[in-house]
């Protein structure tokens, strides 16, 4: 059974940028249409070296990767049982909205070095 993610009936655009399911990878490609058996996609890769075709039934529209978000690490001091913890929001305003309770909460930059 295939992933909900894929579309069916999905017929792209010859020259569409598609992504195609070749064993149990998914590759990004331009799509160049169907086999004779009128079931199988083929998909030119979209690799630097060589023009690899690839073929499968499964195929899916082309999505754009999420772009990295990027962390900030608060320091948060609470009050009651005295602790601190180190955690990382995409803004203060979050960091606020989760811990409004908080003693204070500090923009911290921190150097994590593995232990060995």
């Amino acid at each position: 059974m295939e992933a909900k993610e894929v579309i069916e009936n999905y017929t792209p655009k010859n020259g569409e940028k598609v992504m195609i399911k070749v064993f149990s990878n998914w590759s990004v490609g331009t799509y160049i249409g169907l086999d004779d058996d009128g079931e199988t996609h083929v998909v030119r890769s979209h690799r630097d070296v060589g023009n690899e075709i690839m073929l499968s039934k499964t195929i899916k529209p082309y999505t754009e990767p999420t772009p990295k978000k990027e962390w900030k690490t608060f320091l948060i001091e609470f009050s009651g049982i005295k602790y601190r913890a180190i955690l990382q929001y995409e803004t203060l305003e979050q960091a606020q909205f989760h811990h409004p309770n908080a003693i204070s909460i500090t923009e911290v930059r921190l150097n994590i070095e593995e232990v060995k």
